[in-house]
């Protein structure tokens, strides 16, 4: 007598192909590092002009 068990494959989430996960969080640090870079040369440029008041 011979008996075979049979394991079932559970996933607790849903199958989504990691590009799925990774697009979002990549164009989001994208757009947050422009305005970062832009932001910062935008404040470097008026500091060299004398537009930037400095506080202490």
């Amino acid at each position: 007598m011979k008996s075979s068990t049979a394991l079932d494959v559970v996933e607790l989430y849903p199958y989504v192909p990691y590009v799925q996960y990774l697009l979002p969080g990549s164009i989001t640090m994208s757009i947050f590092m422009i305005v970062m870079i832009g932001g910062g040369t935008i404040f470097i440029d008026g500091k060299a002009a004398g537009c930037t008041k400095a506080t202490s």
